[in-house]
């Protein structure tokens, strides 16, 4: 709804002539306005000013519109949006006048008849009073644009976009003078062109003095009288007219020259806070790439840490499985450890054995089995206990262990009690000599 409005208050403050180019509908044309800003009152008055002062009435009873269709929201911002985007529109317009101007200008250098030439100069005429107009109004609406001023983050932007349409204008400014410059210089040689068509051997200082002297018609009248060309009278017309062309282009050039300066000193007077802000966005441009480098190094790092952490980790396993390998290769080819001899305890009494018998070395005790009850029923477990428990044989006949008090075949089932006994001692012989071996190669060692 807003642009709407703001649509329809640009096509009634803007109307299009029959040449094509847009004029003004109030002097002061443009968008000003603002609506009661609790963080800067002090703002206030300047808004209201410029609503009385540059937009009139409609513009006022716009921005009150806006500020009554956003009561929930900053309507500032918008109106001052608003105010920025007139501003530059109307920089346009006068770009396109200057433009329009320039296009008049060569016409008029262009062989015409006096009708079109005389229509051409109306034209031109109010073409530059409009463009004058225009540029009076921009000149009042960024003076006044700037005075609202500001505090703040605020403040900062509105002094941006206040130094931005400042230096736009002064861009149209300089481009309006430039057209004006080069043609008046177009000007001066068409006119030394034709007084050398009336007085061909003109000299160098009587050009000079047609050109510049406004009285310059007196000298052109002389050399009309010694002139033998038929077309001296319409040079001499031509002469005058470019006369009044030049005179016109000066009077724009000073106007814009006291516009230029006007705007120049509304610059210098900005340019310290221009600088500042210009240096911290500098600063902060700098940061940003200085972070930006940062950021990318940190990326580098952190993947850099994640291929080592990887790769430690790989290299563990790895480790691991050889370890893993090895160990069990190690202990599959370590042959199996034979248990270790038993060895008989020293018997009570050597002499009841019939059997040649040699008792185990005392320090090789410890290294018998584990006690066990002797299998023999015969056997009491007094008797058993006093021969120290300790299995000693096996019958090969019953399969029965025996210990040291009934080692004897006597104390056996078996059937044949010879083959027993002479059993019993072989295999009694063979285990204490292995024992006595495996002793005397521990002692040695």
């Amino acid at each position: 709804m807003a642009r709407d409005r703001l649509a329809a208050m640009r096509a009634q403050q803007g109307n299009v002539s029959s040449n094509s180019y847009p004029t003004q509908a109030s002097g002061n044309g443009g968008y000003q306005g603002r609506r009661t800003n609790p963080y800067a009152q002090q703002d206030d008055r300047a808004y209201e000013m410029s609503d009385e002062g540059e937009g009139g009435g409609d513009m006022s009873a716009f921005y009150s519109e806006v500020r009554a269709a956003t009561p929930g929201t900053n309507a500032g911002y918008l109106i001052r949006f608003f105010q920025i985007s007139s501003i530059q529109d109307t920089i346009r317009t006068l770009n396109d006048n200057v433009a329009r101007i320039g296009d008049l200008h060569s016409r008029s250098l262009n062989n015409m008849d006096d009708v079109a030439a005389q229509r051409n100069a109306a034209q031109l005429d109010e073409l530059v009073e409009d463009t004058s107009a225009l540029g009076a109004s921009l000149k009042r609406r960024v003076k006044a644009l700037e005075a609202q001023g500001g505090s703040g983050r605020d403040g900062q932007i509105r002094k941006q976009q206040t130094a931005f349409v400042k230096s736009k204008f002064v861009e149209a400014i300089q481009n309006y003078q430039t057209v004006e410059q080069q043609y008046r210089t177009k000007y001066k040689q068409r006119m030394e062109r034709q007084y050398k068509i009336v007085k061909p051997d003109a000299t160098p200082e009587e050009i000079r003095a047609v050109v510049n002297d406004e009285q310059g018609g007196q000298i052109f009248s002389q050399a009309l009288m010694n002139s033998r060309y038929t077309d001296s009278r319409a040079a001499y017309r031509e002469v005058q007219e470019r006369h009044e062309d030049i005179k016109r282009i000066e009077k724009t050039l000073a106007e814009l020259a006291q516009l230029f300066n006007d705007m120049s000193v509304l610059v210098e007077q900005q340019d310290e806070t221009i600088n500042v802000i210009q240096t911290q966005a500098a600063g902060v441009e700098k940061d940003t790439e200085a972070g930006l480098q940062y950021t990318d190094k940190a990326v580098t790092s952190a993947r850099a840490a994640r291929k080592k952490r990887w790769i430690c980790f790989f290299i563990t396993l790895v480790l691991l499985i050889i370890i893993g390998i090895v160990v069990g290769v190690v202990v599959n080819n370590q042959p199996l450890a034979a248990p270790p001899p038993s060895l008989p305890p020293q018997p009570t009494s050597v002499s009841s054995l019939s059997l040649p018998f040699s008792p185990p070395t005392p320090h090789r005790t410890s290294a018998m089995p584990a006690k066990k009850r002797c299998q023999f029923q015969i056997g009491t477990e007094s008797q058993c206990s006093s021969a120290a428990l300790r299995i000693v044989g096996e019958c090969p006949h019953c399969r029965a262990q025996f210990c040291g008090s009934h080692r004897l075949p006597e104390h056996h089932d078996c059937s044949n009690l010879e083959d027993c006994r002479q059993q019993a001692f072989e295999r009694n012989k063979l285990k204490l000599e292995s024992e006595r071996t495996v002793a005397s190669k521990m002692a040695t060692a």
